[in-house]
């Protein structure tokens, strides 16, 4: 019989890591359409989708099968320097064997060569420091990133370009003619605040290097050839910012430096080419579900492919255009890769890790939606207790998402399911700067907060919760979100913050013996403290402490930025309020599997004693 989650099992779920929706299952589908390697626990397994057999799986992971041979894969092995050829008779063959910390590699369109990027860490000595002084400099930029090409056969490998210090290569795209490729970078800025993108095109005869876009601004990310050679496309983001923002499905023509941008209503995270180069697939955020969808490049109409609630990521086509790649998680399961033929609709589950959740009872959970003050409709979900529905009979824990950029989601949170087993139900809302509905400039927390207040007064106007029984819990950002909450409203009966912003001065500021800038808060309040300080004022949860009459259990990883819940703690006691502040020795910004279950406890017994479930 299925039973509830416990706690134990939050702390350390099945298959741990597969629970996090950035940890999808790293999976390939061979040009011919007829197989599909997929990795698991360092393994790579291959299913062959005409007769179903999985074969005998082997250590790897960063399976890409070969364009030219669909038989043939290439992967990265753990523990071991240089790429890997696995061939049909199940054969490996080591490439590059003196190539070492390879971060990624593409294969060419004729399956002759293969790009590697590979980084490297510069040796920085310090030679001012003694042993009892220590000389703090603005940090050293140290690693450079590098390309080189292989040759397939020959084993021959070819140093083509390396990068300035600071600079990374992140993507790389194949030209059809397998005379240049086109290179994706970032630059790290001295002045500390900015981070600028660079797309280039590189002639791997010669090595001239050939700007499209930038340095600037605007994001961008995987870049794609069609297989005419006339076409770029990619995720382009129109909006100047250097935290991942509503990247937009773009093309730019091979002798162009223009972009134009083919859709603007979703929010893409990669596109392919169709066979004949006329459509792009793509695969898209609209609200908090992630769909797939084609667009035509000469009449921008669109086709829906999959719309399901759930997160459905494309991972690649087929040659000739007729399967399609998918991993697919829902709010009742687990990533999973699935193929789709384009010709049926027919969808088939390739992996199987949902599997795991079938030893579990879990709530009914399901999407809602609700405008707001300003008549932008906001998505959410509602988990209810086990077995029941959403009523004013239950206490609710309104959850808010970290990010806030694509922090909201359908998909499964085993904490909402373990809470929902102990009498709590749960309401996750969005908000507008989760960028998911349209561009919103920064800062957005009054809003956001505002979409929060909206959806509540939503839900208890359909029945669904007594306002006088309301908690407030969030991690990062959704911690800071609600620590403004609490301090602007007297709505919540008791407020868990983990790992949460409470001065964004300080956010901006260094730690410890750090003299990192950080960039991303000053794009958020658009400028720096000394800028814009009446924003910082504004925003700062710490600004409305002498208004919060909210209980508070503050949890902070001694590694995250502990100086900020210190100081907020050190407020709320000040004020008499009341306040428990919680340190992990050793955890980061997440805590980890080893704090996990003391958290989970901590926070039921704190909803416990002030919400009486």
């Amino acid at each position: 019989m299925p039973r509830p989650i416990t706690v134990d099992e939050v702390a350390s779920f099945p298959y741990a890591g597969i629970q996090n929706r950035e940890a999808l299952p790293d999976c390939e589908l061979s040009a011919d359409g007829l197989r599909v390697a997929y990795t698991q626990r360092n393994r790579i397994h291959i299913t062959d989708l005409e007769t179903s057999k999985t074969y005998e799986p082997f250590k790897g992971g960063v399976p890409k099968w070969s364009p030219a041979r669909p038989d043939v894969l290439a992967f990265l092995k753990p523990e071991s320097s240089g790429l890997w050829i696995r061939c049909p008779d199940g054969s490996e063959r080591q490439l590059a064997a003196n190539t070492e910390n390879v971060s990624s590699f593409q294969w060419s369109f004729d399956g002759k060569f293969i790009a590697l990027m590979a980084d490297r860490d510069l040796e920085i000595q310090d030679e001012n420091a003694g042993d009892d002084i220590v000389i703090i400099l603005p940090p050293p930029l140290t690693s450079v990133s590098s390309i080189l090409i292989l040759q397939v056969d020959s084993n021959e490998v070819t140093p083509l370009l390396e990068s300035s210090v600071g600079e990374s290569y992140d993507e790389l795209a194949w030209h059809p003619d397998g005379n240049w490729l086109t290179v994706l970078s970032n630059i790290e800025c001295r002045n500390q605040r900015d981070v600028d993108y660079c797309l280039f095109d590189i002639d791997i005869r010669t090595g001239n290097r050939i700007d499209r876009i930038g340095p600037g601004k605007n994001e961008m990310i995987s870049p794609s050839w069609s297989p005419c050679g006339n076409y770029l496309a990619m995720g382009y983001s129109p909006y100047g910012y250097i935290h991942p923002v509503r990247n937009l499905c773009a093309i730019m023509e091979r002798d162009s430096e223009q972009v134009r941008i083919l859709d603007n209503e979703y929010f893409v995270d990669f596109v392919c080419w169709a066979h004949d180069s006329r459509k792009i697939y793509c695969s898209g955020l609209k609200g908090i579900s992630r769909h797939v969808y084609s667009v035509d490049i000469r009449t921008g109409s669109k086709d829906v492919i999959v719309d399901r609630t759930g997160w459905t990521h494309l991972a690649g086509i087929s040659r000739g255009g007729k399967t399609l790649l998918t991993v697919f998680r829902g709010l009742r399961t687990l990533p999973d890769a699935q193929v789709i033929s384009l010709d049926s609709g027919e969808e088939r589950t390739i992996t199987h890790f949902s599997d795991q959740l079938a030893d579990y009872e879990l709530a009914d959970v399901s999407v809602v939606e609700w405008e707001s003050y300003d008549g932008l409709v906001i998505q959410g979900c509602v988990v209810p207790p086990l077995g029941k529905s959403m009523c004013p009979e239950h206490p609710t824990i309104v959850d808010l998402h970290g990010g806030p950029t694509e922090g909201g989601a359908a998909i499964f949170y085993r904490e909402w399911h373990w809470l929902a087993a102990n009498g709590f139900q749960v309401f996750a809302p969005d908000f507008r700067g989760s960028q998911q509905y349209r561009w919103c400039d920064p800062p957005t927390q009054e809003m956001d907060f505002k979409d929060v207040m909206c959806g509540i007064d939503w839900l208890a106007s359909q029945g669904m919760c007594d306002k006088a029984r309301m908690g407030v819990h969030g991690f990062s950002y959704g911690a800071a979100l609600g620590a403004y909450a609490i301090g602007r409203s007297t709505l919540f009966r008791a407020a868990v913050l983990l790992a949460g912003l409470y001065d964004y001065r300080l956010t901006c500021a260094p730690m410890g013996r750090s003299t990192q800038w950080n960039a991303i808060c000053a794009q958020e309040m658009g400028g720096a403290p000394w800028e814009v300080p009446h924003v910082y004022e504004e925003q700062s949860p710490i600004s409305h402490v002498a208004n919060v009459e909210t209980p508070v259990l503050i949890l902070e990883g001694e590694e995250d930025t502990p100086h900020e819940a210190e100081l907020y703690t050190a407020y709320l006691r000040a004020l008499g309020k009341e306040v428990c502040y919680v340190l992990y020795k050793g955890a980061g910004h997440s805590l980890g599997d080893k704090h996990r279950k003391d958290y989970c406890e901590r926070t039921l017994n704190w909803f416990n004693k002030y919400l009486d479930p």
